[in-house]
């Protein structure tokens, strides 16, 4: 059973938000700046680190003429 919130959507979009910001940081860095933002608890460093590694999947199956794009 899981100890601490489901991620929704809402949380996703902000991982992603910091991570577009900061792609450099790591998932510990990630965690303080969600706790500093959002209201409700923040999901573990677990959570997080899981978060990010499919984000950073997604970003590396972009081809380069669509990151040019964006």
């Amino acid at each position: 059973m899981a100890k601490g919130p489901v991620i929704t959507e809402n949380i996703r979009q902000e991982m992603a938000k910091i991570y577009v910001a900061h792609p450099e940081w790591r998932a510990k860095e990630v965690e303080n700046e969600l706790k500093g933002k959002l209201k409700e608890k923040a999901p573990g460093l677990s959570s997080i680190q899981k978060e990010l590694k499919r984000i950073r999947v997604r970003e590396d199956e972009i081809s380069p003429e669509e990151k040019e794009l964006n």
